[in-house]
């Protein structure tokens, strides 16, 4: 990984292109590339590194981030959603 993470325990998803999305524990979401085994940014920052929150993917591919601790360790109601740069016109991350 390029960013250093902290309490990312089940914000790992596996996508339907087999990458894999880390989105927790740092200001950016990062995607492994399960066949080169290289991690890359995703475009777009978090307002704080959350930590403890959930990634759970979603039907059409994308995938819903929620919850977590910010940078001072106070609870966030944060909720985000990943989408997939070719589908997606919107910048990374979408909040709802």
């Amino acid at each position: 990984m390029a960013n250093r993470r902290y309490k990312i325990a089940g914000t790992s998803v596996l996508l339907s292109s087999g990458d894999v999305l880390v989105t927790s524990g740092a200001r950016v979401a990062e995607l492994l590339e399960l066949g080169r085994w290289t991690f890359r940014d995703v475009p777009g920052r978090f307002p704080a590194a959350y930590r403890y929150a959930a990634a759970a993917p979603l039907r059409e591919g994308d995938v819903i981030i929620t919850g977590g601790y910010s940078d001072g360790n106070q609870n966030t109601a944060g909720v985000w959603r990943y989408m997939d740069s070719q589908r997606s016109k919107q910048p990374w991350p979408v909040r709802y």
